[in-house]
């Protein structure tokens, strides 16, 4: 069996009560009640025969929440809302990340979410939930962008902290440890690019939904009054985004500079060998051409030849270091 967990949030009682499949009942029998199901595991026969019988789900969108991924989207029926969000699993806690798909489905007197793993952003909302007391009547909208925002704000110090790491790393690249960095910061770049992905559909789900607020193409499930909640989780989304932006971009700079390091020093010590080598070359000239075994070479027999051919293979050398030195070469 699925792992199911059943909430209801009762306005009569003005509390929210934790249970089974027993609330089920309660809730069809209390008009102004939401019920929230939070399904933690696969859906099974039964779970699906729930969705389509008593929430009206079809099997389009079962099949999309039963799908290990997807990107963030947004579709909208006759009586709810789907929605797919891509949080960050538990056990994430760095830039080194796996995710975990969120479906959400609100109707406008309940809320389903699914997921294949623990949430500690849906966790977090229901004990939340759980303890509040409720001084009007509760709505399913409100649940969805507390979720959301929940779920955006697991990403926020994992974002941030990438401003410190790069500037330890831009420190760290020029150093003898310079390689070892330049891989970090090419999987940091990689991983920065993949996130950005991620909210770019973030950025163009919340985006449609504020459209359809303002709209007013689902009155029975939001009106004006949910707007700032969901605006609020869309301005965090487009807030990393924008840092996700500049980090990706200073990160390639990084890349770029290191590349540019090493390519000039790289050029320097070519620079030298190259010098090392014109130098050498007259003189190797000389000493190739005196040592062939000729019987009649006339400097061979000469008192003072090997004199001489030091002292021409030193000024030639001197001739060229001077000549370098001019040129600025040296």
């Amino acid at each position: 069996m699925s792992h199911r967990r059943c909430l209801l949030l009762d306005p009569a009682a003005r509390c929210a009560k934790a249970g089974r499949n027993e609330l089920l009942e309660e809730w069809r029998q209390t008009a102004d009640a939401v019920i929230w199901l939070d399904f933690q595991e696969p859906l099974n026969e039964d779970d699906v025969a729930l969705l389509t019988g008593e929430f009206g789900l079809d099997q389009f969108t079962i099949s999309d929440i039963q799908r290990q991924r997807h990107p963030a989207k947004m579709e909208r029926f006759e009586n709810h809302v789907f929605m797919i969000v891509t949080g960050l699993s538990a056990d994430t806690e760095s830039l080194d990340y796996r995710t975990l798909k969120i479906s959400i489905c609100l109707g406008k007197n309940f809320f389903l979410t699914f997921h294949d793993g623990v949430s500690i952003s849906t966790d977090g909302l229901w004990r939340e939930t759980s303890t509040e007391a409720f001084p009007e009547r509760p709505k399913s909208a409100t649940l969805c962008y507390r979720l959301c925002r929940k779920i955006i704000d697991r990403y926020t110090p994992i974002i941030t902290a990438q401003e410190e790491r790069l500037d330890n790393l831009e420190t760290a690249i020029f150093t003898s440890d310079g390689d070892q960095s330049l891989a970090e910061l090419v999987e940091i770049n990689t991983r920065l690019k993949k996130l950005r992905r991620v909210f770019v559909y973030h950025n163009d789900l919340f985006a449609e939904l504020q459209g359809c607020i303002e709209q007013n193409n689902a009155p029975e499930l939001f009106d004006r009054g949910d707007l700032p909640g969901f605006r609020d989780v869309w301005d965090h989304v487009h807030r990393l985004t924008t840092f996700l932006d500049l980090f990706q971009e200073l990160a390639v700079d990084l890349i770029n500079g290191y590349t540019s390091v090493s390519a000039h020093n790289l050029n320097n010590i070519m620079k030298t060998l190259t010098l090392a080598t014109v130098v050498f070359l007259p003189l190797s000239l000389l000493v190739g051409i005196y040592g062939m075994n000729f019987e009649f070479i006339p400097e061979l027999s000469w008192h003072y030849g090997y004199f001489l051919l030091l002292a021409a293979m030193a000024c030639i050398a001197g001739g060229i270091l001077i000549l370098f030195r001019r040129k600025g070469w040296l």
